[in-house]
């Protein structure tokens, strides 16, 4: 059974603190370890840091034809920067994922508040959906031209970006000289790193969890969260009452890749040979979605999805907000998404209290070991920048005040030394997040390529629902699919 330990060997900023070591390597180990271990290094013990979590509904990034899972961009580090308030006047175009009206109005009252601080600095803010900006950025990133100073983009897109001729700058002697390794967690840098380089600073993060409703729990006579599949999947069934209208589970298809590498990990299964633990990737090794432990997973996923409303079929095309929609009606009795869109449920049914009418829980453990996945957001700075100091001393400004941002679009602090800002709407799920986050968890996958796999796990997953295809054909054309793209 995998477990994570702390290794003192790897440095954090200073190489006297241990630090966690995502590697699982100890295989006969007994997994509830984990939850005695510390997650964080000394530092970090009294601040109670975490690692993060992904963008809103662009979780998959687009593939990277050719792409090499080990191959670092060829740029070395910056001068570590002088303020740039003592600089002349400069206009940094900052480009941010649209994460919904309060998160933009803390990052604009932010911005108002370091143009005010720093007279001789201007921050034009572009907020626009990761897709539409993925695709702007790409072209910028990868033929130059005017394109944004800094940006905060989804974890999974970091290493894309930085492998770009004008992608993200190396910021390690940098983020040396600040110490911010002393206040985040470890684990939360893993994604936008390669060869002992960093090319981000991580932003915020958000965990992937089971939502449940406890009015639909209680009426049913049963007590929650369910702690096992065979629980969740019993529950599930129990609650559905179509005459009643009452279901138990909506799996939406807009990104299967969520709740399937949830249990994939959970079964000690992952996309590639090597990757079981979502830590590293290498594309050149066979893929292995095909194994029997994958496909039981889909299995699973499909006898969940028969309790949606309106049968398997009301589960085919439904997108991320339409499902934090249908689960704020309060008729639905779980659905699995991240905390971003947690956040918004009461949005759409102010009925809809949180830890009073439902609540959030890890997924149930698995055959082999359970973990909570996540995702952070990035802040990267752009090599074509036309102040890449102006541009650090800003992003170093948003990192101090994350508390601040993070609880606004149902994310949490990834600083250990920040206070959180409990007017904000998502502020209930700090803590919740805190504490899951020094158990087991993992990083959503962030392989360039995952985008290869992601937009044809939807298309061959609906196939199944509709019994046009056996889960095993289905993930067997995934990996036929993806496979292709690899070798472009």
């Amino acid at each position: 059974m995998a477990r994570g330990r702390l290794d003192s060997k790897r440095p954090c900023g200073d190489s006297s603190k241990e630090v966690l070591d995502m590697s699982w390597q100890d295989g006969d180990k007994p997994l509830n370890k984990i939850s005695r271990r510390k997650f964080l290094s000394t530092s970090l013990q009294v601040g109670l840091g975490m690692i993060g979590v992904s963008a809103l509904n662009a979780c998959a990034p687009a593939a990277t034809p050719g792409a090499s899972q080990s191959a670092a961009p060829a740029t070395s580090a910056p001068a570590v920067p002088t303020t740039a308030a003592s600089k002349g006047p400069v206009t940094l175009e900052f480009w941010q994922i649209a994460q919904g009206a309060n998160y933009d109005k803390v990052l604009r009252q932010l911005i108002e508040e370091y143009e005010d601080s720093h007279p001789n600095v201007k921050v034009n803010l572009t907020v626009q959906p990761q897709k539409d900006m993925d695709t702007k950025v790409r072209s910028v990133y990868t033929s130059g031209g005017p394109g944004p100073d800094l940006m905060i983009c989804g974890s999974v897109y970091s290493l894309t970006y930085a492998r770009m001729p004008y992608g993200f700058i190396d910021l390690t002697d940098r983020i040396a000289a600040e110490k911010l390794k002393d206040t985040i967690a470890p684990s939360a840098w893993e994604t936008m790193q390669e060869n002992d380089k960093q090319f981000g600073v991580p932003f915020t993060a958000f965990l992937f969890l089971l939502n449940y409703n406890k009015d639909l729990y209680k009426a049913a006579g049963l007590s929650g969260p369910p702690t096992t599949l065979d629980e969740l999947l019993a529950n599930s069934k129990k609650i559905t009452d179509p005459s009643q209208d009452r279901y138990g589970f909506l799996a939406f298809t807009a990104f299967p890749a969520w709740i399937l590498e949830q249990l994939w990990y959970d079964a000690g299964v992952g996309y590639f040979e090597g990757s079981e633990n979502f830590d590293k990737y290498d594309v050149t090794k066979p893929i292995t979605i095909t194994k029997p432990e994958a496909v039981a997973a889909l299995e699973y996923v499909k006898s969940l999805a028969e309790t949606a409303p309106g049968g398997l079929q009301g589960n085919i095309g439904v997108k991320t907000g339409d499902a934090d929609a249908a689960f704020a009606k309060g008729n639905l009795a779980h659905f699995y998404t991240h905390t971003i869109h947690t956040s918004q449920i009461q949005s759409y049914n102010e009925n809809m209290v949180p830890q009073k009418n439902f609540d959030v829980a890890a997924f149930p453990k698995g055959p082999k070991r359970q973990g909570v996945m996540f995702s952070t957001e990035v802040a990267g700075i752009s090599k074509g920048s036309k102040d890449p100091d102006a541009a650090w001393d800003f992003l170093k400004f948003l990192s101090d005040l994350e508390g601040r941002i993070a609880p606004s679009s149902g994310t949490v602090p990834l600083r250990g030394d920040v206070d959180v800002d409990q007017n904000q709407a998502g502020s209930w799920l700090v803590p919740i997040g805190r504490q899951l986050l020094q158990g087991e968890v993992f990083p959503q996958a962030y392989f360039p390529q995952q985008g290869a796999f992601a937009s044809s796990l939807t298309s061959n997953v609906e196939a199944y629902f509709l019994d046009k295809k056996s889960a095993e054909q289905a993930l067997s054309d995934v990996a036929t699919e993806a496979a292709k793209s690899l070798k472009q």
